[in-house]
């Protein structure tokens, strides 16, 4: 899964969570508004009721009283009721406790409630008259109601735009960060491509040169160079090939992984300082492979080459000190085996070395990352993308301080199916 996608997936995550999020926030909002405009609507019933009630003497005036102001105390929310002809207000929960004790507080009451009735629509309480015996009910506008939603709600009416905002910032701090992480790889791997090419180039170049000034001392040598002349060629050849081929996808062909290792390991064993190092292959014969020989020669090669420069310097940055690295620091060993596995071809590559600390296996395939302190941290991310994204299978990092390091590489073969990884 590339970098990209996982950045749209999580894009799509963050919107969904947004939607989400402002969806059941204007629910629950929606569902207290019409729960308040029912209190609303049943207080100004019940005061209809009452109003009626006092105006036939059906019920006496002292209870009357207790009931209004029972219903009063159920207001939690701001609320105004005016007289039909404008003089009778009366005020709960309004700003600043406001109520109507001059003329400017009535005006500034009488402003609230046509605020109000911007949002929420006036209630109206009426008398109720039935006329004998006809038995009609006249209606009589006594007061009308105005009220606001509570202060909750429009708490409530922010919170989407709080969560969207959180969102943005950290899906926003998310792709920066994840932007210069991104820069500061392609800068490890341009820097340290750079470096692999001078590297790469030179053990053919100065090859050359010395056969060179061999000719130059002793022209009639030329028969006995002429091999090696045409094998430095073509190794220069061959590294122009490669970094071609890892620019762009490359092709694979059916090919025979067993005369490619024995290849990389041939050019190994003679351009490669293996002092103290003794280089062994079991390598068993796996048929043909979809592979580009060329690129997966040069993963030999960069897995032998750090083995034996870890086996060289025990005590390096990275790697386990001490007594663990002494009894490691004997005789180095490197094992290259060739074997089919239940989910392909597996090739390992294997070293007696010091190991790793848990933090550079943590980091071992990241650019620009290297325990040698003149390396690049080109060679393992290299090994991982033709491994992974060209070849489509999987490596593996093992080891354990003082006992060695292990990277097995699993390829599909004919008939198998490999989900592309690596650890």
């Amino acid at each position: 899964m590339t970098l990209r996608r996982i950045s749209l997936y999580f894009l799509i995550l963050f919107v969904l969570i947004g939607v989400g999020l402002f969806t059941y926030s204007n629910a629950l909002i929606n569902r207290l508004e019409t729960e308040y405009r029912a209190i609303s609507i049943a207080y100004a019933d019940v005061s209809s009721a009452i109003i009626t009630a006092v105006t036939g003497g059906n019920v006496p005036l002292a209870l009357l009283k207790e009931i209004t102001e029972s219903l009063r105390r159920m207001l939690k929310f701001p609320a105004i009721v005016i007289s039909a002809d404008g003089k009778q207000i009366e005020c709960r929960n309004l700003p600043g406790d406001l109520q109507p004790v001059d003329a400017q507080s009535r005006l500034e009451i009488h402003r609230l409630a046509a605020e109000m009735d911007e949002v929420n629509d006036p209630i109206p309480l009426v008398e109720r008259r039935v006329h004998q015996p006809t038995g009609t009910v006249e209606e009589r506008l006594v007061a009308t109601l105005h009220y606001s939603s509570p202060q909750i709600i429009t708490t409530l009416s922010w919170m989407p735009v709080v969560g969207i905002a959180f969102i943005l910032i950290f899906g926003g701090l998310g792709l920066y960060a994840n932007h210069s992480y991104r820069q500061a790889e392609q800068k490890a791997i341009w820097v340290g491509l750079a470096k692999e090419t001078a590297h790469q180039l030179g053990t053919p170049i100065s090859s050359l040169l010395g056969w060179l000034e061999l000719l130059r001392e002793d022209p009639e040598a030329i028969e006995r160079v002429h091999g090696e002349i045409t094998r430095d060629v073509k190794r220069l050849e061959q590294i122009v090939h490669r970094f071609a081929e890892v620019g762009q996808p490359p092709e694979l062909e059916e090919t025979d992984l067993r005369d490619v290792v024995a290849e990389a390991l041939g050019y190994c064993r003679k351009r490669i300082s293996l002092r103290n190092v003794n280089l062994t292959d079991d390598l068993a014969d796996v048929g043909l492979v979809p592979l580009n020989g060329v690129l997966f020669g040069w993963v030999i090669e960069n897995l032998v080459r750090n083995a034996a420069e870890v086996l060289a310097n025990p005590q390096a940055p990275g790697n386990v000190s001490g007594k663990k690295a002494q009894r490691a620091s004997g005789k180095g060993k490197i094992e290259v085996s060739l074997r089919r596995g239940p989910k392909g071809v597996e090739l390992e590559v294997a070293d007696n070395g010091p190991g790793m600390n848990r933090r550079t296996r943590r980091h071992a395939f990241d650019a620009g990352h290297s325990s040698k302190a003149h390396g690049w941290g080109l060679g393992l991310t290299l090994v991982r993308r033709i491994i992974v994204e060209y070849h489509h299978g999987r490596i593996r990092l093992e080891s354990t301080p003082g006992e060695g390091t292990r990277f097995i590489i699993t390829l599909p073969a004919r008939g198998t199916q490999n989900r592309s990884s690596a650890f």
